[in-house]
């Protein structure tokens, strides 16, 4: 361990040395400093420091949380020194460029320099003996607030004994003018240390200030501009400072990032997006910062099957990016590889007008378009290549994206060429600072005449399609020929645009056409004028002759045809004419025309044809409901011929069949005893054969009845009908044990003894073709949307189903009487009766698994006759 270096004691007469070499005899030095000119420790230099201020030859104070000592000269020097260190002082004050005042311990002002004066334009009496209207003054810290008297710079002095730097506060005078002030105050003790001074110097800083607000209202009104400049840019667009955390986020950005800008912003890029680092992404945008040139790359986000182009701008302060969904183009691409070399050569028409709407820039694309040389183009007026209505329509797109009503806007026009051509183009809008404080309008322009060729052919194409089908329909559903003949003839006009259509009918001998209906003629001869199909060279004969429609569109010099009289006398040049019926056997004819020339296209031809077909159908299925009409009346009246016929055969085969039935029985009673066995056999044989054709006859008789004795519709409640129809039946119900459920049924319209006798027959049918296992019979119901479905089930016996359809022919029967009694009239009396009620009867069964009748009745009223 070394030893401490001792250091050699001092004197008094070595502390007074180190006053008398500083360059200022008469400076003031702490102690520290006297220390270290002695060499020697601070105790030792404040002792010696002490001892020279009670001798009188050092004189010290305090200088804020700091005392000094300075060598005191004599009497007469010292107050040399003090007047020129005064006269110093005031001409200070009265020079300095910035307002000094001085208070003293009691707060008083008692100093206020001449620019203190000139600021607050007042006289230094004013300022230290306060002015009059002293109330209305008042001062505000920087942030505007009012400062209340112990909150100002000066009072904060008083109280803390600290000095005040650059604190700004601003002075309202009474009149309202306002300044601005920087103001610095510092204490001053006395020897004893308390506080005896507070000087104040308050710099004006209204000018700087004013230069500041108008600094932040053009930054405010910057960013607004740039905000809003960024918010109609279609493509994404973020900004980040140096830090890499976002600064400014557009809507576009929010969409492609899946993140709002307010989760964003403030949040450092590789947080928010922790997969970015390591990319092509991270790469890019660090080699930009890093060479603060910009780059532009494409990234494939493969979770969105997404392609992003992506623009990076570099600066020291930040990085700003735009991002564009390219993902359609990409896939376009990769489809279309094979044609690249051809798509890289098309481009767009691109041009700018002035305020004046006169050319400023236009590209090669667009001078191909327009036909016009680049030096005959550039300065010219924007209605050399458009209308001038085009041009008046684009400045009002101009004013709405200037005052921000839309973002982009589109303009369909055509655009002539310099050789006469017209173009229908498309142009999309956007603005581009001027040379001025106006914008240039920026048009991109593309040719869409193939398009909007095609969107006619489709529009044409629909109305032509939409007559169709509103035509069909009509046929379908009115069958007056002749309004469905005009209605056509209107149509097609309309939708051809054509001033004329006819429908010619063919007259019996073939030699003639009526005008049946038209529109356009003149009044009075449709329906009475008429064409000859038979005329040489007509258009109506040749029409009649020709496998298609015949196509005309220039009568006048058409070599095939001429005529006739109609056209002619109605100045008509062109036209579409087609048969209506098969070439065979034609109606008649369809035709359209025009008294211009006209092409025709073939969809216009196809339309003509169609709309021939629809009446040919309808004219057809006229002719066969005429004669399905006449086929039903005379149906009706063999029907109701074959229904008196039955009834009088079957009338009056009764007394035949009686009297044989009876005489066989009066043989049998009166000589039984003098025939043998084999004699009485055949006599029963025969009774038994008159009695079943006496049941055959009445049946018949029965069916023949449905129709002609009956009762009128009225609301029956089948289930009294079925209850009565059960009580009927009790005695073989009773006698079979068979068990019968019947669920609520309702009440419909219907004639009440026919639907007994419809119910009888199904519940006896299932009684007499029971199974030997306990036999169940059930009547149930369904409601349904148009009518009731009844079902009468039981567990008999089956039908097959081969014989499904036959047991409801007259006389059909699938057992012999030996197995089983009966008519075989019951069930097609059934399907009959249920016929006159518009309703139907089938049945669902098979061999050994019973059998569901099934009969539907209408819920509506329906006619009885």
């Amino acid at each position: 361990m070394e030893t401490p270096e001792k250091r050699p004691p001092t004197t008094l007469r070595d502390t007074l040395r180190v006053f008398e070499k500083v360059d200022t005899k008469y400076a003031p030095l702490t102690a520290q400093e006297v220390a270290d000119g002695l060499g020697t420790t601070h105790k030792i230099a404040r002792e010696h420091l002490a001892r020279l201020t009670e001798q009188g030859t050092l004189g010290s104070k305090r200088v804020g949380d700091t005392r000094v000592w300075w060598l005191l000269a004599d009497r007469t020097h010292r107050e040399a020194d003090l007047r020129r260190e005064r006269e110093l002082t005031d001409q200070l004050l009265k020079t300095a460029p910035v307002a000094i005042s001085v208070k003293n311990a009691a707060g008083e002002t008692i100093v206020a320099n001449r620019r203190a004066q000139d600021l607050l334009g007042l006289s230094e009496r004013e300022i230290l003996d306060k002015p009059e209207d002293v109330d209305e003054w008042d001062i505000f810290d920087a942030t505007g607030e009012p400062l209340d008297p112990e909150d100002t710079p000066a009072a904060r002095v008083y109280q803390t004994g600290n000095p005040v730097f650059n604190e700004e506060v601003a002075i309202r005078r009474p009149s309202g003018e306002q300044m601005w002030f920087s103001v610095n105050a510092a204490p001053i003790f006395d020897d004893d240390g308390t506080l005896d001074r507070v000087v104040s110097a308050g710099e004006d800083i209204t000018e700087l200030k004013k230069r500041e607000r108008q600094l932040e209202q053009r930054k405010s009104d910057l960013e607004t501009e740039l905000s809003e400049i960024l918010g109609r840019i279609s493509d994404g667009f973020y900004a980040l400072d140096n830090q890499w955390c976002f600064i400014h986020v557009n809507s576009r950005a929010e969409e492609i990032l899946q993140h709002t800008a307010t989760d964003l912003l403030g949040t450092q890029i590789w947080t928010a997006f922790p997969d970015a680092e390591d990319s092509l992404f991270w790469e890019q945008v660090h080699e930009a910062m890093d060479s603060q040139e910009p780059v532009s790359f494409e990234v494939h986000e493969a979770h969105e099957d997404r392609w992003l182009e992506v623009n990076a701008y570099p600066s020291k302060t930040g990085l700003s990016v735009y991002l564009k969904d390219i993902s359609q183009r990409v896939h376009r691409e990769h489809q279309l590889e094979r044609y690249e070399k051809i798509f890289e050569t098309i481009q767009d028409g691109v041009y700018s007008v002035d305020n004046d709407n006169r050319f400023t820039m236009v590209n090669d694309a667009y001078l191909e378009m327009v036909e016009y040389p680049r030096e005959e183009l550039i300065g010219a007026h924007s209605s050399t290549v458009v209308e001038t209505e085009t041009t008046e329509t684009a400045q009002e797109i101009q004013q709405s994206l200037e005052s921000d009503e839309v973002e982009s806007s589109k303009l369909e026009a055509d655009l002539y060429t310099s050789s006469g051509r017209t173009i229908r183009a498309e142009a999309t809008f956007a603005l581009l600072p001027g040379d001025g404080d106006g914008y240039e309008r920026v048009g991109v322009v593309r040719d869409v005449s193939d398009r909007v060729a095609r969107e006619r052919v489709l529009t044409a194409r629909a109305r032509q399609q939409k007559a169709v089908s509103e035509l069909g329909q009509l046929a379908l559903e009115n069958s007056d020929l002749d309004d469905l003949f005009k209605q056509a003839s209107q149509r097609v006009a309309a939708v051809l645009e054509n001033d004329y259509c006819k429908v010619l009918e063919l007259d019996a001998t073939a030699e003639h056409l009526l005008l049946r209906q038209g529109v356009g003629w003149r009044d009075g001869i449709v329906g009475t004028a008429t064409v000859s199909s038979v005329e040489a060279e007509s258009q109506a004969s040749y029409t009649l002759l020709s496998e298609g429609p015949v196509i005309v569109t220039d009568l006048e010099n058409d070599t095939r045809l001429s005529g006739p009289e109609l056209l002619t006398s109605h100045g008509i040049t062109s036209g579409i004419s087609t048969i209506i019926g098969s070439l065979e056997a034609p109606w008649g004819i369809l035709g359209t025309h025009a008294t211009e020339k006209k092409l025709f296209t073939d969809e216009d031809i196809s339309f003509i044809q169609s709309v021939a077909n629809i009446l040919a159908e309808a004219i057809e299925r006229q002719r066969y409901e005429d004669e399905l009409e006449a086929l039903v009346e005379a149906l009706g009246e063999s029907n109701e011929r074959l229904e008196q016929f039955a009834y009088i055969a079957s009338h009056d085969l009764q007394e035949p069949l009686r009297m044989i039935s009876n005489y066989l029985q009066l043989i049998e009673s009166r000589y039984r005893d003098e025939l043998d066995d084999d004699a009485r056999d055949f006599i029963d044989f025969a009774v038994d054969g008159a009695e079943r054709m006496r049941e055959m006859v009445n049946g018949l008789l029965k069916y023949s009845r449905v129709d002609t004795e009956t009762e009128p519709f009225e609301p029956t409640d089948i289930e009294a009908v079925v209850e009565r129809v059960l009580a009927n039946l009790q005695l073989p119900i009773e006698q079979h044990a068979i068990e019968v459920a019947v669920e609520p049924l309702p009440t419909v319209y219907g004639d009440r003894k026919q639907f007994e006798q419809l119910f009888q027959n199904l519940v006896s049918n299932a009684i007499k073709y029971r199974s030997d296992a306990s036999p169940q019979i059930e009547i149930g119901v369904t409601e349904r949307e148009t009518d009731w479905l009844f079902a009468i089930s039981d567990n008999g016996i089956g039908i097959d189903t081969d014989h499904h359809e036959r047991i409801f022919e007259v006389f059909r029967r699938l057992h012999s009487h030996e197995e089983y009694a009966g008519t075989g009239i019951g069930l097609a009396l059934c399907r009959k009766i249920v016929e006159r009620h518009s309703g139907r009867i089938w049945v669902e069964s098979a061999p050994n698994e019973g059998s569901t009748f099934y009969v539907t009745i209408p819920r509506t009223e329906v006619s009885n006759e």
